[in-house]
This record gives structure tokens, sequence and C-alpha cells, in this order.
């Protein structure tokens, strides 16, 4: 039936909808992405991604309860947070030493 149809397409539209603006460089977590001029400014881009991610992965875990796969995930976001963090103190740091600006 028509409805059968509607309601078989409707997600797939949905999906590739939520997929555009997901990765849109004008609003979400890929805002201004394409306007990054330097290693610290993707860094510190990366990282708020992540932070976000963490609390998603968190938010989750509060939601439902521990579990064996969101510590795991909750463990590998807070990986990459500090990584990241260490990474951009590093840079910072050596533009400073250098004279450079981020």
């Amino acid at each position: 039936t028509l409805d059968d149809k509607i309601e078989f397409e409707r997600p797939g539209k949905l999906r590739g909808t939520a997929i555009s603006e997901y990765f849109s460089t004008k609003q979400g977590p890929f805002e201004n992405v394409d306007q990054i001029t330097s290693e610290v400014e993707g860094v510190k881009h990366a990282l708020a991604f992540e932070e976000t991610t963490l609390e998603l992965y968190r938010g989750i875990r509060a939601k439902l309860g521990p579990s064996e796969p969101l510590d795991l995930l909750v463990g590998m976001e807070e990986g990459h947070v500090k990584r990241l963090s260490g990474a951009l103190s590093t840079l910072e740091t050596m533009n400073k030493l250098s004279g450079a600006s981020s």
C-alpha cells in the first residue's frame, strides 16, 4: 500500500537528512571545521567533539546503568580527551616558544 511505501521510505530520508545535518560545516559538531587554519584550532575542535561524545556516553550510562560495553566506550572517550588535551598543551607550548600564534 501507499502507507507502507511511505513508512519504508521515510527512515531513509530522515537518515539522509540527519547525516547531512550532522556533517554540516554550518551547524553541529563539524561547525566551522572548514575554517580551521592551524593545528591548535584543529585539536581544539577535535577536543570539543570528543568531550561532547564523552558526555553522550556518560548520559546513556547514567540512564541505563553501568554495563561493560558502555564502561568501555566511556573509558575510550576519556582516553581520547586525555590524549588530545596533552597534544593541545604541547602544541600551545611549542607555539609560545617559537613565537607563533594559535
